[in-house]
């Protein structure tokens, strides 16, 4: 429970931030406002070791969102039309896996959910929700005092999530879903064992959206969009570790990308 204070803590001041002046922000704000909160429970899929697919058996795994999201207040953005009105945002994250080997894994997230149709006013609707972040709390490898985690080898870790979700409209402000999705957490090599820790997923939530979010009736007409070229270079450097224990070594490249702009979506 006490993990779990400073949770509700954080959904609570979500909501009621976004509840205050509801009058003049369905007049006048460039974003709605919507405020989640969910839960999962899943299985942990082995690694195929005696040690991995055992502590994988044995675990329990429980995880909870609170998410921030925003929804551009524009039915004539390009692009809002051809994502069909999605939600983006930021989230916290918490779970146990009920095993110590393991640890608590919390996260920091960005995340899009992004409607499979035009929602309108359908009662159910279907979306689809991906998330990146930084997780952290992760008991990891040891040989001598952890030697059971053979999934992963740092305490700080990468965050994915993808998640479908079917979605019940109670009312244009309140709205229940369950879910099925894939969690995933690795290092990128940074700290071996990198096996990466992955979760199948069922879930259920509730989001709140205190102003009424466009639903326009059809798909307006967007200007044509105008093929073009585009250059991106970037230059990347990291630490790769190959052996747990042993150093680190530097990683590095450099890439130049030329693309070409085909439409709202594809290059």
């Amino acid at each position: 429970m006490k993990k779990l204070f400073p949770f509700l803590i954080l959904v609570s001041i979500a909501f009621n931030g976004i509840s205050q002046n509801d009058s003049i922000l369905i007049k006048k704000s460039k974003y709605n406002k919507v405020a989640s909160y969910s839960f999962e429970m899943g299985s942990m899929l082995g690694n195929g070791s005696d040690f991995g697919d055992k502590l994988a058996n044995r675990s329990s795994y429980r995880g909870y969102e609170a998410r921030l999201g925003f929804r551009l207040n524009d039915r004539d953005d390009a692009y809002n039309q051809v994502y069909r009105f999605p939600i983006m945002g930021v989230g916290f994250y918490m779970s146990t896996f009920h095993e110590e080997e393991i640890g608590n894994p919390n996260a920091f997230f960005y995340y899009f959910n992004m409607p499979v149709t035009f929602e309108r006013s359908r009662k159910i609707t279907m979306s689809y929700l991906g998330a990146f972040g930084l997780s952290y709390n992760f008991h990891p490898y040891d040989s001598v005092e952890n030697p059971s985690d053979v999934f992963i080898g740092s305490y700080n870790n990468c965050y994915f999530n993808f998640t479908y979700l079917f979605n019940y409209h109670i009312n244009p402000e309140w709205v229940i879903d369950i879910s099925l999705g894939l969690k995933h957490f690795s290092n990128g090599s940074f700290q071996q064992p990198n096996y990466g820790i992955n979760l199948l997923l069922v879930g259920a939530g509730i989001s709140y959206r205190p102003n009424n979010i466009p639903v326009p009736d059809f798909k307006r007409n967007i200007s044509k969009f105008i093929r073009h070229n585009q250059f991106n270079i970037a230059l990347m450097a990291g630490s790769k570790n190959y052996v747990a224990g042993e150093k680190n070594y530097l990683k590095a490249g450099l890439g130049v990308n030329w693309l070409r702009a085909l439409g709202y979506k594809y290059r």
